[in-house]
C-alpha cells in the first residue's frame, strides 16, 4: 500500500526495486472518501491480484460504508469489481484451482462489537462473480480464513462465542455446513494458514 493522503495497493518487483500501481488512486482528503481495505491475495498463477477498497460517503446525512474486493491483472490492467456491499467485506485467500475467491462478510462496527452482527464466510465466483454462503458465526467474529491445499475444505480461526478474548480454530466443507471445532481451549489460537 502506498501511503500519504492517496493511498493506493502497489506492486513491487523485489529483483530490480521496480514499482507500480494496480488500484485506482485513493483520496483521504474528502468525501467520498477511498482507500485500500480488506486484505490482498495472488492468484494460483499469480498472474492476478484480489485486494479490497472502501469508499466512505454521504447520501444527505445518512453515512455509508461501501466495500469492494477488486480483481486485476498483476500489470493493473483490467481491473474489475467482483462483489460490493454496504458491510464490511475483505478477501482471505483464492483456491488452488483458481475457480474462487474466499471472503469474509460482517456487519461489525469500527470499535464495537454488537450482539445483532453477523460474521460470515463467501466464496466469490471468478468465472460469474456469484456468492455462496459457507458459514454463518452469527455475532462471533472471524479472524481470518484459508482454504486447505486439497480445496475441499476452508479452516478458520472464529470468537468462541460473543465477544470472548478466546478464538478458537474450525472447518467447514467449500459446500457449506455447520463449522466443526478441530482446536478449542481457552487460548487464543491465531488463524490458520495454507502452505501451498
Amino acid at each position: 500500500f502506498d501511503e500519504g493522503n492517496f493511498p493506493a495497493v502497489e506492486m513491487i518487483e523485489l529483483t530490480t526495486g521496480k514499482k507500480w500501481k494496480i488500484s485506482d488512486k485513493g483520496d483521504y482528503t474528502k468525501y467520498p472518501m477511498s482507500y485500500p481495505f480488506g486484505g490482498v491475495v495472488f492468484s494460483p498463477d499469480s498472474k492476478q491480484v484480489a485486494y479490497g477498497w472502501s469508499v466512505e460517503r454521504y447520501e444527505g446525512k445518512n453515512f455509508i460504508w461501501q466495500t469492494e474486493i477488486h480483481l486485476v491483472n498483476v500489470d493493473g490492467s483490467e481491473n474489475q469489481v467482483m462483489v460490493s456491499d454496504t458491510l464490511i467485506y475483505t478477501v482471505t485467500d483464492w483456491s488452488g484451482d483458481g475457480k474462487y475467491l474466499l471472503g469474509y462478510k460482517a456487519t461489525l462496527l469500527r470499535f464495537r462489537q454488537d450482539k445483532n452482527e453477523k460474521n460470515q464466510l463467501y466464496l466469490i465466483s471468478i468465472q460469474d462473480k456469484s456468492e455462496k454462503l459457507i458459514a454463518d458465526l452469527g455475532n462471533r467474529k472471524i479472524e481470518s480464513a484459508s482454504f486447505t491445499n486439497d480445496g475441499k475444505f476452508v479452516v478458520f480461526n472464529a470468537q468462541a462465542e460473543f465477544k470472548s478474548e478466546n478464538y478458537d480454530i474450525y472447518s467447514v466443507p467449500i459446500d457449506g455446513g455447520t463449522p466443526t471445532p478441530l482446536i478449542t481451549n481457552r487460548e487464543y489460537d491465531s488463524g490458520p494458514k495454507r502452505i501451498p
